[in-house]
């Protein structure tokens, strides 16, 4: 198992939809990504396991990697982070979230609103960005 993952395996895991963005050959994950891994190691997951069970190639990224977001996903967990206000963004399904209390439901909604709201404002606004740039693309043309 390769410690020091490749690009090509950052690039390929930067698609995956628990990735928030990368940092040269680091992954940054959304608080949404430990939510799952927590409960994938709490159902008797190992870290391993649990980190390929939500898209990551162990092989290709690391068990390092994937024992270092256990041990942070057990840490959230237990300082009860998963849930502050602002720690989600809303781009996981109702169903992809799991089962939660109340107040994490009521978290989650209000993320999801936010997420669902500036999705409705991009789709918006797009048709007229992309009238300006096949305009502009027909002027260069000429």
């Amino acid at each position: 198992m390769n410690k020091n993952p490749t690009d090509d395996a950052v690039i390929k895991a930067s698609d995956n939809k628990y990735v928030k963005d990368v940092d040269g050959n680091s992954l940054i994950y959304k608080t949404e990504f430990y939510i799952a891994m927590n409960k994938l190691l709490e159902k008797g997951y190992s870290a391993s396991e649990a980190y390929k069970e939500l898209g990551f190639d162990v092989d290709a990224l690391g068990v390092n990697r994937a024992n270092k977001c256990a041990q942070k996903a057990r840490q959230m967990a237990k300082e009860g982070s998963f849930y502050k206000p602002g720690s989600l963004d809303g781009s996981l399904t109702r169903e992809e979230m799991g089962e939660m209390t109340p107040e994490q439901e009521l978290a989650w909604l209000r993320a999801r609103n936010i997420y669902l709201e500036r999705a409705l404002e991009v789709e918006k606004k797009a048709p007229s960005i992309l009238a300006k740039n096949y305009a502009l693309l027909k002027q260069m043309e000429k």
